[in-house]
């Protein structure tokens, strides 16, 4: 499985140097569409012969400008398609990459999950006796008599457990009363 994992992971990391070059191509055609010029023309003269050569000039001019900023358009909507397929590519990988990683920890999650619940019943069994223990001080009670100490006061505890829900663990929390009315 680990082989399927590097075999993946070669694969996000080529897909992620080709959006990084299709980005560049991407930046480099906005910078290219924002340093788009156009010049001012004047024509030299007021003779007809100026003015028709001004116009045929500017006529030319703007053809060329007009066929350029299209192809420039075009090649920027291009671009960011390419761009947004290979993003989605890269999603589905990582996606994969995620899943795989999750199927490999998941038995190492469930044991040590296991193992936290087996300490937490443990340190339960260990409150209980500590409890009883503290219960079973009860000294004589005359009203001559000072009031006999509190060896321990403790309302309650609150101890976490681990709980499989579907696909993914949660801690919760159970809680161990320690009222001397719940001592069974």
């Amino acid at each position: 499985m680990t082989k399927d994992l590097k075999r993946l992971q070669s694969e996000f990391e080529q897909l992620h140097a080709e959006v990084e070059q299709i980005q560049a191509e991407y930046n480099r055609l906005c910078r290219q569409r924002s340093a788009f010029q156009v010049q001012l023309m004047f024509p030299q003269g007021n003779s007809p012969e100026d003015l028709e050569a001004f116009h045929q000039q500017v006529a030319e001019e703007v053809a060329k400008w007009s066929v350029n900023l299209k192809t420039l358009h075009q090649s920027l909507r291009v671009t960011r398609v390419r761009l947004k397929k290979k993003r989605t590519q890269m999603i589905v990988k990582q996606t994969q990459i995620y899943r795989m990683q999750a199927r490999q920890l998941w038995p190492t999650l469930c044991q040590q999950a296991e193992e936290i619940n087996q300490i937490v019943d443990y340190l339960q069994q260990k409150l209980q006796t500590f409890k009883q223990t503290s219960h079973d001080f009860h000294p004589p009670l005359y009203p001559w008599l000072p009031k006999h100490p509190e060896l321990v006061k403790v309302n309650e505890v609150h101890l976490p457990i681990f709980a499989r829900q579907d696909n993914h663990w949660t801690v919760q929390y159970t809680t161990m009363d320690w009222n001397p009315e719940s001592l069974s």
